[in-house]
C-alpha cells in the first residue's frame, strides 16, 4: 500500500472502494502501473457503477498493459463511461489511444475526431 492512511482504512474495511481508488491514484503518480491497475480493479469490484473508478482503471491499463483482452476491457470501461458522460472529451482521447495501441486505426481516427470536435465545440460555445 502506498501510505499508512490507506492501509489503516482498508484494514478496517477492505471493501472501502474509495481507499482502493485513492491508492490507485498514488500508484499512478509513482508510475507503479501494475499496482495502480490492481487497486483500481478492487475499487471497481466494490463500486462497479462509479465512472471515475472505471476511467482511471482503463487509463492505468492503457499505460501498463499490452494484453489484448485487458485492452478490450479498457475499451469497455471507456464505453460505459461515455454512456454516463457523453461530453467528456478526455474519454474520447484515451479511448482513441487504446484503439491506436491495438492498431484499430479507423476506430482510433474516429475517436480522435470526436475528441477534436468536442474540444472545438467547447471552445466556441459561450
Amino acid at each position: 500500500m502506498p501510505c499508512t492512511d490507506f492501509n489503516s482504512a482498508l484494514a478496517l474495511d477492505p471493501t472501502f472502494a474509495l481507499a482502493h481508488f485513492n491508492a490507485g491514484i498514488v500508484y499512478l503518480k509513482r508510475k507503479q502501473l501494475n499496482q495502480a491497475v490492481n487497486s483500481f480493479n478492487k475499487a471497481v469490484e466494490q463500486s462497479p457503477s462509479d465512472e471515475s473508478f472505471r476511467v482511471n482503471r482503463a487509463i492505468a491499463v492503457l499505460l501498463a498493459r499490452t494484453e489484448r483482452e485487458e485492452l478490450e476491457a479498457a475499451l469497455q470501461d471507456f464505453d460505459l463511461a461515455l454512456k454516463t458522460s457523453p461530453n467528456s472529451t478526455h474519454i474520447f482521447m484515451n479511448r482513441a489511444l487504446v484503439h491506436f495501441k491495438m492498431e484499430h486505426w479507423a476506430a482510433a481516427e474516429k475517436d480522435f475526431q470526436s475528441y477534436i470536435g468536442a474540444v472545438v465545440s467547447q471552445m466556441t460555445s459561450p
